[in-house]
């Protein structure tokens, strides 16, 4: 079972570190007729950690090991998950009619086409990755499929009259009993000028 868990927990880190390297698609042109978006999530957001829930807790709860693994060795696993579980500090969304453009803090840039198109990239490492994104109602729900076995949901909602992003995360594998659930809350940047 702790096998199986680590397992999960690599597979996912990894669409973690895809999320910020390589979930664009390169020279797609925009779908004709896009409607305009229902909310505009543009912003700067940073983790508000009082109001986020911790993903570790629920590893434990099935019997994980929280930070560990699975004892020495295996680093570049244990930086994966390291990357699922810790939350990013901060990132800036740029949106406009037809793409959603995600910059970390670290400058490294994610581009979301939320028309429902599936975007396919083979990463090293993870294998083939799909990732759909599309709007339901006010929400931005980000897909992505990693090889056959695992599934993370985001869907991203504006909260507190726009001043919070709050993040959803959903991981499902077939190899769990059950998904794994958390929220992460961000709080608006706002601008000093």
């Amino acid at each position: 079972m702790k096998d199986r868990i680590v397992i999960l927990v690599s597979a996912a880190a990894l669409v973690t570190l895809l999320a910020m390297t390589a979930s664009c698609s390169g020279g797609s042109n925009a779908s004709d007729g896009l409607d305009v978006p229902p909310v505009d999530l543009s912003g700067s957001w940073i983790l508000n950690g009082e109001e986020s829930e911790d993903p570790r807790s629920q590893m434990t709860g099935r019997g994980g090991g929280g930070r560990g693994g699975r004892g020495g060795g295996g680093g570049g696993g244990q930086q994966r998950m390291q990357s699922l579980l810790d939350a990013s500090v901060a990132f800036k969304i740029v949106q406009d009619d037809s793409t959603l453009t995600l910059t970390s803090v670290e400058g490294t840039s994610l581009v979301f086409y939320p028309d429902g198109r599936t975007v396919e990239r083979v990463i090293e490492g993870a294998g083939k990755v799909e990732t759909k994104t599309r709007w339901k109602g006010e929400k931005l729900v980000v897909e992505r499929r990693i090889g056959d076995a695992t599934t993370v949901t985001s869907t991203y909602e504006l909260a507190s009259e726009g001043r919070q992003l709050r993040i959803k995360v959903k991981i499902d594998n077939d190899r769990m009993q059950r998904s794994m659930e958390f929220l992460r809350v961000y709080d608006a940047i706002m601008d000093s000028g």
